[in-house]
């Protein structure tokens, strides 16, 4: 018998005086199945948690600080001809995560192949979206970000990603806008690993 249940025993048998005194200590059988519960989880959490029991593979390191020794690379690159200036989104890549595997974006690329486009004039604007929601401070970008030669690193800023997320980058060719030809090229790069 470990120290807890000898503790729930010995305040199990303890009973009030009649009438009870102020600082009185009555437990009651909820309390003590409380109590017990408690304890179980505290040593299923210091033998390595719920994983290590369920028999599903621990990562050998955590898994936003870098990738897992099974995990794998995550490189998703798209490219379209500069849309219609309608002022409307275009879907350019479209990836969805797949069964089994979670994973961390850590760099993006969105740029125009063509001349004329200056950085911040709104004439291109590129939205990334996870699950149809705009991911925070990606989701109205007006400035070239990185080249597929050298990534924007998203340093301090990674964004998971879960199984069966569906991951979309977009661009927005403004109506006002002069810009006639070139491509639309975006992507993502990161890692994924195994979830169980």
């Amino acid at each position: 018998m470990n120290s807890i249940q000898v503790g729930l025993t010995q305040a199990s048998r303890y009973t009030c005086p009649s009438p009870p005194a102020f600082n009185c200590f009555d437990v009651s059988p909820y309390l003590l199945g409380l109590a017990y519960e408690s304890h179980v989880w505290s040593e299923v959490e210091k033998a390595g948690g719920i994983r290590r029991f369920s028999g599903a593979r621990m990562p050998d390191v955590s898994p936003q600080s870098q990738m897992p020794l099974n995990g794998q690379r995550l490189d998703q690159v798209a490219s379209i001809a500069l849309p219609a200036n309608n002022g409307l989104d275009t879907t350019v890549l479209s990836y969805r995560v797949p069964a089994g595997w979670d994973g961390i974006i850590v760099s993006l690329v969105n740029y125009w192949t063509g001349t004329g486009f200056v950085d911040g004039s709104g004439n291109l604007t590129w939205r990334l979206l996870i699950n149809e929601y705009y991911v925070k401070g990606y989701g109205n970008v007006r400035f070239t970000y990185g080249s597929l030669q050298n990534r924007y690193p998203l340093e301090g800023a990674y964004f998971p990603i879960r199984q069966g997320d569906l991951i979309t980058y977009q661009v927005n060719h403004a109506v006002a806008s002069g810009l006639t030809t070139g491509n639309i090229v975006v992507g993502f790069g990161g890692y994924t690993y195994p979830t169980v």
